[in-house]
């Protein structure tokens, strides 16, 4: 081979190589269009319809596509925002106008959303080392567990689904963790159970004759 021909050899792939580099870059500026053209934006819970909180929640890019402590604070925002009669209402009617796939769809993200906040919790607990600590821990998470109650039952309610209270709700989480998880977890349940029967004794004998 010349050192002609060789020059010529070397433009080609050059020239292919070029290409295919602008053709990666297309790709790519393409790809990050269609996703920012198809990520749905976060809906302000306070002016947002619950029609939009729904399609977001159920959205693959939307709710489930965010951090998990975004998550968490969203699906908190939204807690307060459902215990308002008026807001409840206006979800139970934008769930009847779902079909049964997106109903499905949305009760699915929110379960997976409580296994993690749940399985959380657990881990958390495990690791407090003295008896003090996780009482405090455990009277903290009993009093918000009693607020996410009603928010389940709310939710749960619009679907014409009964998951047995948080009790319910507990048994789903087990029925769908590792056999870590479920140790954790079953140790969790137990102290929070305890704490919560001590709770309420204490409620009793403090409550007015």
């Amino acid at each position: 081979m010349t050192r002609e021909e060789a020059k010529a050899v070397v433009k080609r792939h050059r020239l292919a190589a070029l290409i295919g580099g602008a053709t990666g870059l297309l790709i790519l500026a393409a790809w990050a269009l269609y996703v920012v053209l198809t990520t749905p934006d976060v809906p302000t819970i306070n002016t947002a319809s619950a029609s939009d909180v729904l399609a977001f929640i159920a959205d693959e890019r939307g709710l489930s596509a965010l951090p998990q402590i975004e998550q968490e604070d969203f699906l908190k925002r939204w807690e307060a925002h459902v215990t308002e009669l008026e807001n409840q209402e206006e979800l139970i009617q934008s769930f009847d106008q779902l079909d049964d796939a997106q109903r499905k769809l949305i009760i699915d993200v929110m379960l997976k959303h409580f296994k993690r906040a749940f399985v959380a919790d657990a881990r958390r607990f495990s690791r407090l080392g003295t008896p003090a600590e996780k009482n405090t821990f455990c009277r903290r998470k009993v009093t918000e567990l009693k607020s996410q109650s009603r928010f389940i039952k709310d939710v749960v309610s619009a679907f014409d689904q009964d998951f047995g209270g948080r009790d319910g709700m507990n048994k789903w989480i087990m029925d769908h963790t590792s056999a870590e998880e479920r140790e954790l977890g079953a140790t969790f349940l137990a102290a929070l159970d305890r704490v919560r029967r001590q709770m309420e004794k204490e409620s009793r004998t403090s409550a007015p004759a």
